[in-house]
């Protein structure tokens, strides 16, 4: 656990902020920077973060950058902290992303990071939605699609911290089993992977979204459906 790494000096580095919900929730937990910086590729997320409800500090110099995660835009050794939540799932350059976050890093400076892990991959909603995908499109489209959600597993993590010159590397992993309703899922999950939704016409998403509903409800029990959360940390420095 990182408990109170912050004093109230340090400059910090979400990389994916999205709407700015992870780094409010970090800098609530573990203590005031000095000034924090979002990244995120969306506008839309970052105007979302710009005019979100901040329950930290409110003395601490807040900005929202338009960027990339593979290839942020910042000078070298920039901040004293970076941290990414939920962010890594969706990159196709581990190696690349990790080391530019150790680039932007001081010597000394604490890289923490969060993502869903490979075995997310298992979940019911998630198998009904790539099934119902796999079945309406053609095989290049399809790949294509699948690609923009490619969870990395705890070991490809932490063999990357490595290669990109972190020291102390911690590498943990949690899972939450719970049961699910299918009918809620059905309305719930197709907004989460909207992006995968996106690139379909209109009659595609259609036939799609009826499909991964009749897998959902042909995976649930009659006690609900099975379903999980999988996570994997990080936490390393840079060393001195």
């Amino acid at each position: 656990m990182l408990g109170r790494v912050l004093t109230g000096s340090e400059p910090l580095l979400d990389v994916g902020c999205g709407a700015g919900g992870s780094l409010d929730r970090f800098l609530t937990h573990h203590g005031p920077a000095g000034s924090a910086v979002g990244v995120d590729f969306s506008e839309g997320m970052l105007k979302r973060a710009a005019h979100g409800t901040r329950s930290h500090d409110p003395s601490v110099l807040m900005r929202w950058v338009l960027g990339d995660a593979e290839a942020l835009p910042f000078a070298d050794e920039s901040f004293e902290v970076v941290l990414s939540v939920n962010c890594l799932s969706h990159l196709n350059r581990l190696e690349a992303a990790l080391r530019g976050q150790y680039r932007v890093l001081r010597s000394g400076g604490i890289f923490a990071l969060k993502f869903r892990g490979d075995l997310t991959l298992e979940r019911p909603v998630e198998r009904a939605m790539r099934s119902a995908l796999a079945r309406e499109l053609p095989a290049k489209r399809l790949a294509s699609i699948l690609s923009m959600y490619e969870p990395a597993s705890l070991e490809a993590a932490a063999a990357a911290a490595v290669e990109a010159g972190f020291e102390a590397v911690d590498v943990s992993s949690a899972r939450e089993d719970w049961m699910a309703d299918a009918d809620e899922e059905v309305r719930r999950f197709p907004s989460i992977v909207g992006y995968m939704l996106e690139p379909l016409a209109d009659g595609e998403r259609d036939r799609v979204l009826k499909n991964f509903a009749q897998n959902l409800r042909d995976s649930a029990r009659p006690e609900g459906l099975p379903d999980f959360n999988y996570s994997v940390t990080v936490t390393a420095r840079r060393p001195l």
